[in-house]
């Protein structure tokens, strides 16, 4: 049986895979608001994780770069 972090995980890793084959993050905030608008809370949290995390990469990222 499926669990809810389950799902979770699933659209976490869905959003993950998305944006690593060019979609972007304004793109899948459109999504989230999809989502969200259905009220899968599930699967809205799954992408916000996601996209939040591809966030804080690549503002870490472009700080590191910007230091050398």
């Amino acid at each position: 049986m499926r669990t809810k972090q389950d799902l979770v995980d699933e659209y976490f890793l869905l959003t993950l895979h998305d944006l690593s084959n060019g979609k972007t993050v304004h793109e899948m905030e459109s999504v989230l608001k999809f989502y969200e608008e259905l009220e899968l809370y599930e699967e809205c949290q799954g992408i916000y994780e996601a996209i939040q995390c591809i966030k804080n990469f690549n503002k870490l990222y472009y700080d590191r770069k910007s230091k050398r």
